[in-house]
């Protein structure tokens, strides 16, 4: 029985690290939609400088549950998840240890799709801005600045030059 303990106790301790990288994961994306959404590009380029302590968190909690797992199989434990492997460990995981994993999933989930949404966001101004910047160059979104044959498309600058 002091097998399971052992990984119960190695259990609670990488919950509590997966909740900090998650925490920090979940608070640096809120941070970088705020800026986004109020228009702070100079925080964005600050923020982003910051994604990188937030990358290691992550992969040291990934790690981290790599080696957790991989102690359980060297006592018996067949799965992959730690889901699975509350389970598997059975009473020997605290109620609050369950409920914790719980609430870690479904934070997880939510950061997930925070960041999912805010790379197709991101994406989508992409698009626009470069629509935008076609638009300024040639006069026309779907026409190329820069064309093999047509003199209009080799000119350029149609707004630009209208505007001077």
């Amino acid at each position: 029985m002091e097998k399971p303990a052992k990984i119960s106790a190695e259990l609670r301790l990488w919950l509590d690290e997966f909740a900090i990288a998650l925490e920090n994961w979940e608070g640096w994306l809120n941070r970088v939609e705020q800026a986004y959404v109020t228009g702070e590009f100079e925080s964005l380029h600050l923020l982003e400088g910051e994604s990188e302590s937030i990358q290691q968190g992550l992969i040291a909690a990934r790690e981290s549950r790599a080696g957790l797992i991989q102690l359980a199989v060297s006592h018996g434990f067949a799965g992959t998840s730690v889901t699975s492997l509350a389970r598997w460990l059975g009473r020997s995981v605290s109620a609050e240890s369950n409920s914790h994993l719980a609430r870690l999933e479904q934070q997880l989930r939510r950061a997930q799709q925070m960041s999912t949404a805010l790379w197709v966001t991101g994406f989508q101004a992409a698009s626009y801005t470069s629509a935008l910047l076609d638009i300024l160059a040639t006069g026309n979104s779907q026409q190329a600045t820069y064309g093999n044959c047509e003199r209009a498309a080799l000119e350029g600058g149609h707004i630009v030059d209208a505007a001077a």
